[in-house]
């Protein structure tokens, strides 16, 4: 039996990059529920009107959270990797035209044991107008993933692409190089990212 004992997320700056915009981008509440309804739940009402909402996910502490003005436009969009911390935000102006972006749209890797000796990594991508182009992903072991993102079933407005190290048999670090490439819908500029992941792989005594 292994267990995988510990995994990092590198580097940081996803909290701490921003980009300014100044692109059209209107998203009302009623087209977010109409693909989402089933995957949020409403947190906060105005004047008999429901404002915020926020991932139901596997128990409301890890997911996105959305909020709208008065109007109906989408204002915010913070996905929370607990219950008080971001890793990724947008703003919207008051004719809901994309203004702020602090982070990659890369905002969640959950890694897990399939087998004693084969971890699982799961990337998941904020997809509100955006449209993925390249998901290209090198590991520490030399081998080279071309991943196509699918519809994710927990959170709202996400795609998840997966992979695998497998044949683990001593303590080690195994890396991850990803490169990824997607067009702003809002802007129909293509922007890129790149960056890593780390885990710490360690065998049971």
């Amino acid at each position: 039996m292994k267990r995988l004992i510990k995994y990092i997320i590198l580097p940081f700056p996803f909290l701490v990059s921003c980009v300014r915009y100044n692109a059209n981008c209107n998203i009302t509440i009623k087209e977010f529920l109409k693909e989402n309804r089933n995957k949020v739940f409403g947190t906060k009402v105005d004047d008999g009107k429901v404002l915020e909402f926020r991932d139901k996910g596997r128990d409301s502490l890890v997911g996105g959270y959305y909020s709208f003005d008065s109007n109906g436009y989408l204002k915010s969009y913070q996905f929370f990797s607990n219950m008080k911390e971001y890793v990724y935000n947008e703003e919207y102006d008051k004719k809901g035209s994309l203004i702020n972006v602090m982070g990659y749209p890369l905002v969640h890797n959950v890694a897990r044991l399939t087998s004693d000796s084969s971890v699982n990594i799961s990337m998941y991508f904020f997809t509100l107008k955006k449209s993925y182009k390249r998901i290209n992903v090198i590991t520490s072991d030399n081998r080279n993933f071309n991943l196509t993102p699918v519809k994710d079933t927990l959170y709202s407005n996400m795609l998840v692409s997966s992979f695998e190290f497998n044949n683990l048999k001593r303590e080690q670090d195994i890396i991850a190089y990803f490169d990824v490439e997607y067009e702003n819908e809002c802007s129909k500029k293509i922007e890129s990212f790149k960056d890593t992941i780390t885990l710490h792989y360690t065998p049971l005594k």
